[in-house]
């Protein structure tokens, strides 16, 4: 369970009557009757967040490139009737600079989202992306669900060539004007 900050805001406004408790005999009572009423409304929210069923599916370009975005899709469905507040955050290889890093949405029930996002790879190699890391807010708002969804992927990132095909046109055009041979024009 990860606290939301919805909750920090309630705890320290429930600080008010705590302190008041301090110098008001016989409210005592009503300030723990607050504070265990907090505590079961988070625990109840964290174990509906817990029971939601969400599934995630990544879809990884063929090839990666040094130095070129590479764009990856993360495939979210909510097959339940109530919205989700969720975060998902894709556990990219190091080399790899990912933007956004973290993707934070709102997933209406019985449908499916399509969310894209930037890959980078800084060199080239094989390399693993790991899991997919999940978290889903209950309906209160109080309390923040994470899961991790098994999803390894190995990947080959291979040198950019568009690079070097264009060295090897404007090489050609300059043999061409070095033999002595003119453009055509149309």
């Amino acid at each position: 369970m990860v606290p939301s900050a919805r909750l920090w805001a309630t705890v320290c406004l429930l600080a008010i009557p705590t302190i008041a408790a301090g110098f008001i005999e016989g409210i005592w009572p009503l300030v723990l009757l607050l504070d265990v009423s907090l505590l079961a409304l988070t625990g109840m929210d964290w174990l509906v967040a817990r029971r939601a069923v969400v599934k995630v599916a990544r879809e990884l370009p063929h090839r990666f490139q040094v130095g070129v975005e590479n764009k990856v899709h993360l495939d979210v469905i909510n097959p339940g009737g109530t919205t989700l507040r969720l975060q998902l955050k894709d556990d990219s290889p190091e080399v790899f600079a990912a933007t956004p890093e973290q993707l934070a949405f709102t997933l209406s029930g019985k449908s499916r989202v399509r969310l894209p996002y930037v890959c980078t790879p800084r060199s080239r190699g094989r390399f693993e992306f790991a899991d997919l890391n999940l978290r889903v807010r209950g309906p209160l708002g109080l309390a923040w669900h994470d899961r991790v969804i098994a999803a390894k992927t190995q990947v080959s990132v291979f040198p950019d060539m568009r690079g070097a095909s264009r060295l090897l046109l404007s090489d050609a055009a300059l043999d061409f004007v070095n033999l002595g041979l003119r453009q055509l024009r149309r």
